[in-house]
């Protein structure tokens, strides 16, 4: 049965599509059942992501500063590490079981099916669900759901950034799974942002109900109020609740982009999730300055660039014709 599941997960990150899987198993296993055996796999298949590269990238550095006429860097900065796929942190990670196998004296298993949505850089999508639940997916996410969605449960396992209109239904609760946290609903809308490079995870309440637990070794459960924000440190495994204005949290929805007591760095993650561009930079370039700016999408990445640079006075930067910028700190 262990390397079944193994087989599915692997299976699974090998496909950029929907994923069509069925189990294999005897009368005689039941480890399927059994949540600390599915624990125990998850961690190894983390440990251990199979097909999962990490590009070594200062070659390519050294080449594109040439090219950007930067040579005197070349040698002091090193590219940092792109980001392994964003599904395969989520799930790995994953400490629900992800597989439903259902067995009988017959030996037949029930084939379930996996619904992936993604959304790409730069794009935000619009997803209707099975029982009308409306998902508006943030840039740079991934969602998954079973082909069992709204039939004996309505569980997403949510990568990046939705905001969720729940329709009704007290029989069957709405839960979001992320790396960190769950968020449960009955008939609500709420926003979650969970992406992997994010050092915060956090849920907000729009209208409604929802209760939040996190899922570190101490749980706790918190019930939301609208207007209110749950955040999860996944550094710190510290959390908190406060009162924040859900237009600006939701404003990604409307084509902008609000950015409040965030770092250079933080702004330049939700950048490079939402324009078609690469940042690299120097990893010991520490700047802590914090700074609140809102961008219209459709202004373009030079003019948000160029706004950004003159107002922190703490980088220049160049971009090439292949997506990529490169950040140069100002002494």
């Amino acid at each position: 049965m262990k390397n079944c599941h193994i087989k599915l997960f692997r299976s699974f990150f090998k496909n950029s599509s929907s994923a069509n899987i069925c189990g294999e198993s005897n009368t005689n296993d039941n480890s399927g059942a059994s949540s600390d055996n599915n624990d125990a796999l998850l961690f190894e298949l983390w440990n251990n992501p199979s097909g999962i590269t990490v590009f070594d990238s200062q070659e390519a550095y050294i080449s594109f500063a040439s090219r950007l006429g930067k040579n005197e860097y070349s040698k002091q900065l090193r590219l940092r590490v792109l980001k392994t796929a964003v599904a395969a942190l989520f799930i790995f990670s994953l400490s629900i079981p992800f597989a439903y196998f259902y067995f009988n004296n017959t030996d037949k298993v029930e084939e379930i099916n996996y619904l992936e949505y993604y959304s790409e850089n730069g794009i935000v999508k619009e997803i209707i669900l099975p029982d009308s639940s409306r998902v508006t997916l943030n840039s740079g996410s991934v969602l998954i759901i079973s082909s069992l969605y709204g039939k004996t449960s309505r569980d997403i396992y949510l990568s990046g950034e939705g905001t969720f209109k729940v329709r009704p239904n007290r029989a069957v609760p709405f839960i979001v799974t992320t790396k960190t946290t769950v968020t449960k609903a009955l008939g609500t809308e709420f926003n979650v942002s969970a992406y992997p490079d994010c050092r915060l995870t956090s849920s907000t309440l729009i209208s409604g109900s929802v209760v939040v637990s996190n899922r570190s070794s101490q749980p706790n459960s918190i019930v939301l109020r609208p207007g209110q924000q749950y955040v999860f440190d996944n550094t710190s495994t510290e959390s908190y609740v406060g009162n924040v204005s859900v237009e600006e949290v939701t404003d990604w929805i409307n084509g902008n982009l609000v950015f409040r007591s965030q770092t250079i760095r933080e702004i330049l993650s939700v950048l490079e999730r939402n324009y078609k561009i690469s940042f690299y930079f120097d990893p010991n370039w520490s700047n802590d300055d914090v700074f609140n700016f809102r961008f219209r999408k459709e202004m373009g990445i030079d003019s948000i660039l160029s706004i950004i640079k003159e107002v922190s006075a703490s980088f220049d930067y160049r971009v090439s014709a292949e997506g990529v910028c490169l950040i140069f700190p100002l002494e």
